[in-house]
């Protein structure tokens, strides 16, 4: 029979448990699954700390959702057993939940062994008694986390109603800004002086990149769970922290007044709020809150070439428009284009991309695939000679020649799994959607958009996006950046109609011939690059 690969999968829910040996166990029953079914262990190991899996958050967002979603693109030979400690392993979710997971792992010609029990389980076990036990271990999993969840909540109501009567201790977590001496809170300096200084930049208009720009200019370290820097998650968290106020705001909605000490006042906490939440005109700044209510197709893939900042929607006389977020913020100059133009001009000339020209390394994976395939065979049927002359009589020789070609045998299989990870062509798939959707975005709107939005992430690295005025005309020109490597660059060239002119619209592709000669284009995720470029594009002659 032959070798199959196996994969570890291991999980805990406590963190605490990190600083124990629940993984080191885990580990070792892996191996020793391994030994047990004649199983050669990939390289790769899926773990998920300190991730609960009662509510699915190992799913979600932890490696338990990346291992099926590898398993669904076909990153793993059919076969191959996924092992685990035990069925709670991979979850205590729900019964019918946890059985529509474990369907969907076998669905993928991937199997589960169970390194408690040694058995392997797969699809063609449902409606067994395989099935039975594990249907049993999903109830007895899904209802011990239950109770303990009910337990802790029983627990938690208790402390808030002494809370709400005395004003008893409700958590063990203080903000990073306090700490407990003698069993009292107290400020921490340095941190009561960050969190204030916040506040103040965002008083003051400043976005939270800016925000963040400043504390690292004027050297104030990061705190809490910033350990790598400020970011924009943390400046926002501590923007609408009431605890800066001395509340405690418990789940029920209660507010608990002069809980915490008390470090910004009311006035500055209400005006760094207002401006935070975009009111900004009355400062004098420009007011350009986004358009949450149109999809933009690409969403986290546009970045300005100048300010390296990204683009939003926002309405403009009832017109969608791509707004640069620097001058949104008033942190740079204004920049906006056409929604409707831009995306019409941009997917038009994605429609007409041969993906060969663009992925060029996709012709030589299948065969890469079928080499490594083929070694791998030859190195098992070589596993069971060996094995069965060693049954034969024993010799010293022999075990060391199996040894080696064991620890072979495993790094062709690593090598394979990651071929296989590369060969899928995700990119190659979603492309061929891609002129169907955009035909679709005038009879289903929004909804075309999201599925092409999903399309384009998977096929594109990003677009720097450069915009330059000139009289009456917008240029914009773009640098599509693709997964694969190669670059693509787009002019194009608009101007609104009026009274005294008709619109202009047209959309250049600098590789294309039979064009007037257009400027050699930079890298325009340079912005020195792009700055030189923008003058070039000054002097374009625009005549048809």
């Amino acid at each position: 029979m032959q070798r199959r690969t196996a994969i570890s999968y291991a999980r805990f829910s406590d963190p605490k448990q990190a600083e124990g040996d629940s993984l080191t166990r885990q580990a070792e029953m892996f191996c020793s699954f391994c030994q047990q079914h004649n199983l050669t262990p990939l390289k790769d190991v899926f773990a998920d700390k300190g991730r609960s899996g009662f509510k699915g958050v190992h799913l979600k967002k932890g490696q338990l959702g990346d291992l099926l979603k590898a398993a669904q693109d076909g990153r793993f030979e059919r076969g191959t057993v996924v092992v685990v400690e035990a069925w709670d392993r991979l979850g205590r979710l729900r019964p019918d939940l946890q059985t529509e997971l474990v369907k969907a792992i076998l669905l993928t010609g991937v199997h589960i062994g169970i390194a408690k029990t040694g058995a392997i389980f797969q699809e063609s076990d449902f409606g067994t008694d395989h099935w039975l036990t594990f249907s049993t271990f999903a109830y007895l999993a899904h209802q011990e986390s239950k109770q303990k969840s009910e337990r802790i909540a029983a627990s938690c109501l208790r402390k808030r109603e002494r809370a709400k009567v005395n004003g008893a201790a409700f958590s063990g977590r203080l903000p990073a800004w306090l700490r407990i001496v003698k069993g009292q809170m107290v400020t921490v300096p340095e941190r009561v002086f960050a969190v204030k200084r916040i506040f103040q930049l965002s008083a003051e208009g400043y976005g939270q990149a800016r925000i963040i720009r400043t504390l690292g200019e004027e050297g104030i370290k990061p705190m809490g769970r910033s350990v790598n820097g400020w970011g924009h998650s943390y400046i926002q968290l501590l923007l609408t922290d009431n605890r800066v106020k001395g509340q405690l705001v418990l789940v029920d909605g209660t507010v608990l007044p002069n809980y915490y000490p008390r470090i910004i006042e009311d006035d500055l906490f209400n005006l760094a709020r207002k401006i935070d939440n975009g009111e900004r005109d009355k400062l004098g700044r420009k007011s350009g809150p986004r358009d949450v209510k149109h999809v933009n197709t690409f969403q986290g893939l546009l970045t300005s070439a100048l300010d390296g900042e990204g683009f939003f929607l926002h309405k403009k006389r009832d017109r969608l428009m791509l707004e640069g977020a620097a001058g949104a913020n008033g942190r740079g100059k204004s920049q906006t284009f056409p929604f409707d133009v831009f995306e019409e001009a941009i997917l038009g000339k994605l429609k007409e991309i041969n993906p060969a020209d663009v992925l060029p390394w996709q012709t030589d994976r299948p065969s890469t695939v079928d080499l490594l395939r083929a070694k791998l065979a030859d190195i098992r049927s070589d596993i069971a000679g060996l094995q069965a002359d060693l049954r034969s009589g024993y010799s010293k020789a022999l075990a060391a020649v199996l040894r080696d070609k064991e620890q072979e045998e495993i790094q062709i299989a690593g090598e394979l799994q990651d071929e296989l990870a590369a060969s899928v062509r995700p990119a190659e798939r979603a492309w061929e959607e891609l002129p169907s959707l955009v035909n679709l975005i005038k009879e289903h709107g929004d909804e075309a958009r999201l599925r092409i939005r999903s399309v384009l992430r998977s096929i594109i690295e990003d677009a720097r996006l450069l915009l330059v005025r000139r009289d009456s005309y917008t240029l914009a020109g773009v640098q599509i950046n693709f997964q694969g490597g190669a670059v693509r660059h787009y002019l194009v060239i608009y101007r609104q109609a009026c009274s005294q002119r008709a619109r202009d619209c047209r959309t250049l592709d600098f590789k294309r011939t039979g064009q007037k000669p257009l400027p050699a284009v930079p890298d325009l995720r340079d912005p020195e690059q792009a700055r030189r470029f923008a003058l070039r594009l000054q002097a374009l002659d625009l005549s048809d």
